[in-house]
């Protein structure tokens, strides 16, 4: 998982703010940019069910070196209907890079 938290940590410094700010008791939203907010949303979504620090880490690799587009193209598949099949592709498709 230190590679998922690393990700999160890049993300919330992308948008301006520190890191150390990330804490259970935090009521104030993060206001992310679109594509750091496309981003995290894969991200836990795909990572959610899984536990082997392996595939996690290609997982996490593969969505932080998508495209704006990639990105953009996978958060629809999941939003529109298809999420189970489509987070399914992500998994097979990066899990094992």
């Amino acid at each position: 998982m230190v590679q998922a938290k690393q990700a999160i940590y890049d993300c919330l410094k992308a948008n301006n703010y520190d890191p150390k700010t990330l804490t259970h008791n935090r009521q104030t939203p993060y206001v992310l940019n679109e594509e750091s907010g496309t981003n995290l949303a894969l991200l836990f979504q795909t990572l959610q069910p899984l536990s082997k620090p392996e595939r996690i880490a290609n997982i996490t690799k593969g969505i932080t070196a998508m495209s704006n587009e990639e990105s953009h193209y996978w958060f629809a598949k999941i939003s529109n209907g298809k999420r189970s099949v489509a987070l399914k592709a992500m998994r097979i498709l990066l899990g094992d890079s």
